[in-house]
């Protein structure tokens, strides 16, 4: 299979993430900034020492190098939910006396930009954790630095495992990781979806191949039929010749790994040509921008993993997010923003008024349970930095996500 799948891979695109220096500083090496250290545990052999900064008697300062132009600027309401979560805590008078502050460079969704507006953060603006860096390759090409920087680095906006396995220290991951969706995919194809035939329209990049190879192996061992692996260049923003790929090869499921605009892009181009498979989408591509992008008719049937309830469910917790969000729309991405900061601010919380990053980092390993009403609940341990790893099923109908299974875990088995 492994063989077959070579063959039948439409386009490979080798990323390779050159080191920059900042904005200011073209000097090769960074050293980490010139404060107070921190132990983080007291344990000999687990401390870590990580550097406090930006944190004053009235403040924190948190930061994050995110797309706010170019082609991830589709990922914009993470940000929007994100920002509102820290206005609504600060209004209620901030964190243990201190106000939030957030500072945001706009990277452009160029990895170069990310590692560049990364390193400006940390040692420039001094901030006290970063975190929303958008997409695997970016986050990958940061990690190293950060770490090195003894400086936290939450939640990138990615599903990648290299956040939580191996355990890092500094690094926490929030969103399901890539290798559990794509089995979980590869199970519930297999058993809701029996004796069709599967085709994969994935990215050809690193978070691809963390999604197709661990959905390949699974489905292997289920017994279903894969005909085809399709995958598309982010940046070429075209799959017509990957749809038309996985028409000629029968494929009657699509096991989708994409971007919401790449999605809308691969539900026009089916339609186009006549072509009615079911595609079955990531986390990744959930979005109720999905119905400003394509017309809702096309998209019928579409199946969507998810782990935020629909802005049209009843809770206090959704309206209180829609109001705190203002003019921007409530939909996946913006839950996603509002629970990671929340998460966040629960850590700061628990971290108590001497604040440090020790007191955070042992915080964040202490947290259990913690429930925000919207996202799943969140827990931690000084072995497990991985946030959420429990997805269900959504189905378009009549223009909107109606949930067609509860949460199941990677097994594709409910949660007990």
């Amino acid at each position: 299979m492994r063989a077959a799948r070579r063959i039948l891979l439409a386009l490979t695109v080798v990323v390779s993430v050159v080191g920059c220096g900042n904005a200011a500083d073209d000097d090769d090496g960074a050293a980490a900034p010139d404060t107070d250290q921190t132990t983080a545990s007291s344990d000999d052999e687990a401390s870590t020492e990580c550097v406090t900064q930006g944190v004053t008697d009235d403040s924190v300062l948190l930061g994050g190098s995110i797309p706010q132009s170019g082609p991830l600027a589709v990922t914009e309401p993470i940000n929007a939910g994100r920002e509102a979560y820290f206005d609504m805590v600060n209004e209620a008078g901030g964190v243990n006396g201190r106000t939030i502050e957030w500072k945001a460079y706009d990277d452009q969704g160029a990895p170069d930009r990310t590692l560049a507006n990364t390193r400006r953060l940390v040692e420039e603006d001094r901030v006290f954790l970063l975190t929303g860096t958008v997409g695997t390759v970016h986050g990958l090409g940061v990690v190293d630095y950060v770490e090195g920087a003894r400086v936290p680095f939450l939640f990138p906006v990615s599903g990648s495992s290299v956040w939580s396995d191996p355990l890092k220290p500094l690094v926490f991951g929030y969103q399901p990781i890539y290798p559990d969706e794509a089995r979980l995919f590869a199970n519930h194809i297999a058993s809701e979806f029996e004796g069709q035939a599967v085709g994969v329209l994935a990215q050809a990049d690193d978070a691809g191949d963390e999604w197709v190879d661990p959905f390949e192996d699974e489905l292997e061992g289920a017994g279903a039929e894969l005909v085809a692996i399709e995958r598309f260049d982010t940046t070429a923003q075209d799959v017509s010749a990957n749809i038309s790929n996985l028409q000629n090869a029968g494929a009657e499921v699509i096991a989708t790994f994409s971007r919401v605009d790449i999605l809308a892009k691969a539900l026009t181009e089916a339609s186009n040509r006549g072509y009615d498979p079911t595609f079955i989408v990531s986390n990744i591509g959930f979005s109720r921008q999905l119905f400003d992008l394509v017309d809702p008719a096309l998209a019928e049937g579409t199946q969507v993993a998810g782990y935020f309830p629909q802005p049209d469910e009843a809770s206090d917790a959704l309206n209180e997010h829609e109001q705190a969000l203002g003019s921007t729309p409530v939909d996946d991405f913006t839950m996603l923003g509002w629970s990671a900061a929340s998460t966040i601010v629960e850590g700061l919380d628990q971290a108590g008024e001497d604040l440090s990053c020790g007191s955070f980092l042992a915080a964040m390993e202490s947290m259990t349970g913690f429930d925000n009403g919207l996202a799943p609940p969140v827990s931690f341990d000084a072995d497990d930095h991985q946030a959420i790893d429990a997805q269900r099923f959504f189905e378009v109908q009549a223009g909107g996500f109606e949930p067609i299974t509860e949460l199941l875990d990677p097994s594709g088995s409910p949660l007990s």
